[in-house]
């Protein structure tokens, strides 16, 4: 998928509320892992002098959630069970016949689970930037706070 046309998708997906689920676990990630994220945007910071911090804070929590690839496993996990199961139905519909699960899963699996995970991080880190301001806030929050020392998260 062209860059421009799965930015154009995520748009399309932010615009129609597809995306809320993401608000509450990224923020929750964001204070979580705010010391670690607030000390890579403060070697960034150092590095690069001409970034703002703000810029910095922004590469930090992009790349802490490129890293991690997710917000909310549980929910991401049964959100790729469900394009499973439609694949299972959209291959048994063809055929006019029951097929193997088990092997539609796999071939799933190996077909697009990549490019299913690549296509969910792009998911929240659009919602992050779209909202960047208010995830920008509750980093400087939780970071101020001294429970968020950065060598004690792990």
């Amino acid at each position: 998928m062209a860059a421009t046309q799965e930015i154009r998708e995520l748009g399309e997906e932010y615009k129609a509320g597809k995306m809320e689920w993401i608000r509450t676990p990224l923020a929750q990630k964001i204070q979580k892992y705010a010391g670690i994220i607030t000390a890579y945007a403060a070697k960034l910071q150092k590095q690069h002098p001409a970034l703002s911090s703000d810029v910095c804070l922004e590469i930090a929590v992009n790349n802490f959630f490129i890293q991690h690839k997710t917000v909310d496993p549980r929910h991401e996990i049964t959100a790729q069970l469900d394009e499973i199961k439609l694949e299972i139905y959209y291959r048994q519909t063809e055929a006019g016949q029951d097929l193997d699960d088990e092997k539609i899963m796999k071939e799933w699996r190996n077909k697009h689970s990549a490019f299913w995970r690549d296509h969910n991080i792009m998911r929240i880190i659009y919602f992050f930037e779209q909202n960047k301001q208010a995830y920008l806030d509750v980093l400087r929050q939780a970071a101020s706070q001294p429970s968020h020392d950065a060598t004690k998260q792990s």
